[in-house]
């Protein structure tokens, strides 16, 4: 006798023949296999939205490891750029830090984004501050679009492989994190502060009207007078230099060599932070607030304040004062 395609209830485990609607023990609705399979993919979609915070194509959202709960592994793969005109300035800026180098920052009223680069470094740091300002779910959050903490800050490092297309996920993560970590309302418009390292010591450009050159031949005129041009901007370049008194000369440079003791992004001495760290009971807890010196001459005067984690489970704020070697 040939046997009847039968189903399995979920609820009590009790066979029941395929066609079946409901289980005939305990009267739970039966669920073919395919609309089980959907209704799952459908709840996993719906707390993966609400883990990451981002209202996504999920097919869009890649996971590392199969396993929902392991929040760490979320890595979102981004292939659309926000076309909002406070989006398409971001952009802009990033081009220019790009072939800058130097920081700027975005911010609105409650919140920020600052970014990070040396100019001949092909790496981004796009950094939020201290990660002690945001609560667990937003680290959660943060953490599935790469941010790590490091030395009390939440950053992450950008590679510039393909510029373009970094950019583009750089500017729709930073549309994440303004509206849907920071809260921000997507009409909120944010400001820009920045400081790039060449962009204020870019020379004027030489126009020559066409006009003025009448008949002749612009290549030949490029060829025969650009050695010129190039020559002489060379000699005003020197001049320029070395019109400068001896003195102011050597205080630049002395002034330079003094700057290369602290970082160029919080005003820490570099050495003094280090050995500090060295002498705490938990060296991570350490935050930098200030630090200020005196130039002696062949030393320089330190003071430090930050905190750091006590014994007792809370944070004190402390002052270091020592003398540094330049």
């Amino acid at each position: 006798m040939e046997e009847k395609p039968t189903i399995f209830c979920g609820q009590c485990g009790t066979k029941n023949p395929k066609q079946n609607k409901f289980c005939f023990n305990c009267g739970k609705q039966l669920l073919k296999i395919e609309e089980s399979n959907a209704l799952k993919h459908k709840n996993e979609n719906a707390e993966l939205k609400s883990l990451i915070g981002v209202e996504a194509d999920v097919e869009k959202i890649k996971l590392a490891k199969p396993e929902l709960g392991n929040k760490k592994d979320i890595k979102i793969e981004v292939n659309v750029t926000p076309k909002e005109e406070k989006y398409l300035k971001l952009k802009e800026e990033l081009v220019k830090l790009i072939e800058y180098g130097g920081f700027f920052i975005a911010f609105t009223k409650d919140s920020f984004i600052q970014f990070f680069k040396e100019k001949n470094n092909p790496v981004i740091i796009f950094d939020l501050g201290y990660a002690s300002n945001f609560g667990t779910d937003q680290i959660i959050k943060l953490k599935a679009l790469g941010f790590e903490i490091s030395d009390t800050n939440l950053n992450k490092s950008v590679l510039l492989t393909d510029n373009e297309v970094v950019l583009n996920k750089m500017i729709t993560e930073s549309k994440q994190i303004f509206e849907n970590i920071f809260n921000c309302h997507p009409t909120e418009n944010f400001d820009f502060e920045e400081e790039f390292e060449n962009k204020k010591n870019q020379k004027s450009k030489t126009l020559i009207k066409l006009e003025e050159i009448g008949e002749m031949d612009q290549p030949s005129f490029n060829r025969k007078y650009g050695w010129y041009l190039g020559i002489a901007i060379i000699i005003i370049c020197l001049i320029f230099h070395f019109s400068k008194p001896k003195a102011e000369r050597e205080a630049e440079t002395a002034k330079k060599e003094v700057e290369n003791n602290f970082n160029y992004y919080d005003g820490s001495h570099l050495k003094l932070v280090e050995y500090t760290k060295q002498k705490l009971r938990d060296p991570e807890s350490f935050e930098h607030i200030e630090t200020n010196y005196t130039d002696n001459g062949q030393t320089l005067s330190v003071t430090m304040i930050f905190r750091c984690n006590n014994g007792f489970g809370g944070k004190n704020n402390d002052v270091v004062n020592a003398t540094c070697d330049k």
